[in-house]
């Protein structure tokens, strides 16, 4: 059934009225004669014209009329109806103006359950408690955790899903993962990074380029725990390396780090470590495990494997430990001399100081040990 509260433009309307007889003013005229050109209309204002349809007495010999406008006829904001016995004395002038709406009340939500309403706050918005969601009539009932501030994962591999084991999201980057952002922060307590087996590295770091005055920045940057300011909690490493354990008797062990500088064909390179102390502290210490060495230095095919250079000070300085151990301990190979010193232009290669002859049962024929050959 179509509904007419309020009357909706350009959309047909059907209204009752009664039309007084002009005889008694106060009795309504019944089964009155209605006839062409009795019934105009006029819209916003406009010229009056006759309606489509002329109006009927409903039900018949009664005294109620029928009046029904087209969507064309209702088409404007004022729609005045003007009723007027042209042909006889019958019943009096009448006028009815209609003011239209874009929506009636069928255009607004209603309950389906009859007898029921909406709670609106004050800010004018209405509660409402989501039972299901979805097509129409196919909706899926939703509990507590699927909407708020619980939410219920479906874990899966599939498109849109995620894989979730024990409550922990499973991730895995693709090549060529970017952030969109100058800086990424990341807060966790461990990270473990594994490229599985073959020889792909686990992680690749690259520094930003120089451009300009500006310099390249570090691939890697670390800076290790602070110590605690109290309960004698100690500051750690910034960067602890271990080597991968060997497999078997010829697979040995590796190297924790490896180092190499960078270089050109054309400019000097860059050491492959630069170790600077701070304060009185040390710029490189390195200590040895069971019987491996704190430091294994190999030269180059004509490069030394240790070259020390220094401005003021002593180039290097070696302490043996503890006990009867030795500060330095030198083996040559093949024929190789253990140790070979070369002295300055006026300088010594080795310079004996106050303490035991240099050699076991050897006493040096002047006080400077051992001279420059």
């Amino acid at each position: 059934m179509a509904t007419y509260v309020p009357a909706k433009k350009n959309t047909a309307y059907i209204f009752y009225a009664g039309l007084y007889q002009q005889a008694d003013t106060r009795l309504l005229k019944a089964s009155p004669t209605l006839a062409a050109g009795d019934f105009k209309v006029s819209i916003d204002g406009g010229a009056l014209n006759d309606l489509a349809t002329l109006p009927t007495v409903t039900p018949a010999a009664g005294r109620m009329v029928k009046f029904s406008l087209s969507s064309s006829e209702m088409n404007g904001d004022n729609i005045t109806v003007v009723c007027s016995d042209a042909a006889g004395a019958e019943w009096c002038d009448l006028l009815v103006n209609i003011q239209t709406a874009a929506r009636q009340v069928d255009d607004l939500a209603y309950p389906a359950t009859s007898g029921r309403s909406m709670v609106v706050d004050a800010a004018g918005l209405v509660d409402a408690n989501t039972v299901k969601v979805g097509a129409t009539g196919a909706g899926t009932a939703q509990t507590a955790r699927d909407l708020g501030a619980s939410v219920l994962i479906s874990s899966g591999t599939g498109t849109g899903q995620l894989d979730v084991t024990s409550g922990s999201v499973k991730a895995t980057l693709s090549n060529g993962v970017t952030h969109g952002g100058s800086t990424a922060i990341v807060t966790m307590k461990t990270l473990t990074v594994d490229p599985g087996s073959g020889n792909g590295d686990a992680v690749i770091v690259n520094g930003g380029a120089a451009s300009g005055a500006t310099p390249a920045g570090h691939g890697i940057k670390v800076t290790g725990g602070a110590a605690s300011t109290t309960g004698g909690g100690t500051s750690a490493e910034a960067i602890q390396c271990i080597g991968g354990a060997g497999a078997a008797s010829t697979n040995g062990a590796s190297a924790g780090i490896t180092s190499s500088g960078g270089g050109t064909t054309t400019v000097t390179g860059g050491a492959g470590i630069v170790a600077t102390g701070t304060g009185n502290l040390d710029g490189l210490q390195t200590t040895g495990a069971g019987s491996g060495a704190g430091m294994l230095l190999t030269g180059g095919a004509t490069g030394a494997a240790l070259k020390a250079t220094n401005t003021t000070g002593d180039v290097i300085t070696v302490t043996g430990v503890a006990g009867n151990a030795a500060a330095v301990a030198l083996a040559g190979q093949g024929s190789g001399s253990a140790l070979k010193l070369t002295g300055g232009a006026t300088g010594h290669g080795l310079r004996r100081l106050a303490g035991r002859p240099l050699v076991t049962g050897f006493a040096p024929p002047a006080p400077l040990g051992i001279v420059p050959r």
